[in-house]
């Protein structure tokens, strides 16, 4: 037989009933014997079972050391008498884990950081003391501190660089966005409590580099354009821009896909040859911006369609007249409209080749809808020895 017990240590600031170990009894073959367990005489004062349990019942805090304990086991349904002596190691506990000190991450690294000239960083703090005064500034790695603000520093609790300590309460945790110098170097933040000049924390180094400016973006005005095919070349098509990524002017190149309906002249794009019938439909193009190993493009639609024409429709248009009409006398009605259903907004008129047949006939109405009269002015249709056929012309005229 044998009787074991699962733990022999125990803080001498435990209190009274705090569990040491469990106790259990087993046979020769391992198998677990129920036992009521007793303390002798000797152990009685310090400790006490409670069921299988060996538990402290001091009423005050003991000598850290080690204290013998003797039990003794009775089977509770075997008839088995044992009793064993342990060692209780009764020892001091141990302090709580010293605060953390203050540590800085940029831009969500611990780590060293590179990052480009003049650039907003992201400085956060923990296990920072929690005081309204607690602040961060950057500085060249091995510049002392001084006494004064460096060029771009924010109090914790409020991230801005107001002229007084904010009001509390303040945080031990947060984030501050400062910028780096426009010089490329070596930087760190320093973490300073209490508004003082007491260095609290230093971040890992940050490596500010000058970067040549890239294109970021080309926008076409407009992007999508609809042509006529029968625009000459020279045409404007659209407008180029450029943004950077220092928001400084663009000097580097265009350039456009091979192509032999449109180029680039600066910034504008036009057509280099005239429009046909045979480029009708969607054409793209992809144009480019390139500067210091940077690029970005956008494509450029150009739809070419047939173009629209004046359509002059006159009802009836071949009418017979005695040549006793009167003049101002209405001879038919006329229609200007477009051929793609858009309003017409031009003039209409007399033109080439038959006019208005020797003054003969004049219009009256708008430039979309009217009547072909007999001239009031005019020397009218008649007296006339036999039938006369005049002819005139309608030009619709667009703007």
């Amino acid at each position: 037989m044998a009787i074991t017990i699962s733990n022999l240590t125990v803080s001498n600031n435990a209190p009274a009933g705090t569990t040491i170990g469990v106790l259990v009894t087993t046979d020769a073959s391992g198998t677990v014997i129920p036992c009521n367990y007793m303390l002798t005489k000797g152990s009685i004062g310090y400790f006490a079972i409670a069921g299988n349990n060996l538990i402290t019942a001091w009423s005050a805090p003991p000598t850290p050391g080690h204290y013998s304990v003797r039990l003794r086991a009775i089977g509770a349904s075997t008839i088995f008498s044992g009793s064993a002596s342990f060692t209780v190691d009764v020892g001091i506990a141990a302090p709580p884990p010293a605060p953390q000190p203050p540590s800085i991450q940029i831009n969500g690294s611990t780590g060293p950081v590179t990052v480009s000239a003049g650039a907003t960083i992201s400085a956060t703090v923990a296990n920072g003391p929690g005081n309204p005064g607690d602040w961060l500034g950057v500085y060249p790695v091995g510049a002392p501190t001084g006494s004064g603000n460096p060029p771009s520093w924010k109090w914790l609790s409020t991230d801005d660089a107001r002229n007084s300590v904010p009001p509390a309460p303040g945080v031990t945790a947060g984030t501050v966005h400062l910028v780096v110098p426009p010089q490329a170097g070596q930087y760190e933040v320093r973490f300073f409590p209490n508004n003082s000049f007491s260095l609290g924390a230093t971040s890992a180094a940050i490596t500010v580099q000058i970067t040549a400016p890239v294109p970021t973006s080309v926008t076409l005005t407009p992007a999508s354009v609809s042509l006529p095919d029968n625009s000459p070349a020279g045409t404007p098509v659209s407008i180029v821009a450029v943004a950077m990524s220092d928001k400084s002017a663009f000097a580097g190149m265009l350039t456009i896909g091979a192509n032999n309906m449109i180029a680039l002249s600066q910034s504008t794009v036009a057509l280099t040859r005239a429009l046909t019938a045979a480029d009708n439909g969607a054409q793209s193009f992809l144009i480019t911006a390139t500067e210091n190993a940077g690029t970005a493009s956008a494509t450029l639609i150009l739809n070419v369609t047939a173009p629209t024409a004046a359509v002059i429709t006159v009802t009836p248009n071949t009418p017979q007249l005695p040549d006793t009409t009167s003049r101002g006398a209405v001879v038919a009605a006329y229609t200007v409209t477009m051929s793609d259903g858009s309003p017409f907004v031009g003039t209409i008129g007399f033109g080439p080749p038959n006019f208005d047949a020797g003054g003969i006939f004049a219009l009256t109405g708008s430039p979309t809808r009217g009547n072909v009269i007999v001239n009031p002015n005019g020397p009218g249709v008649g007296p006339n020895l036999g039938t006369v056929t005049d002819h005139i012309t309608l030009v619709a005229t667009q703007p």
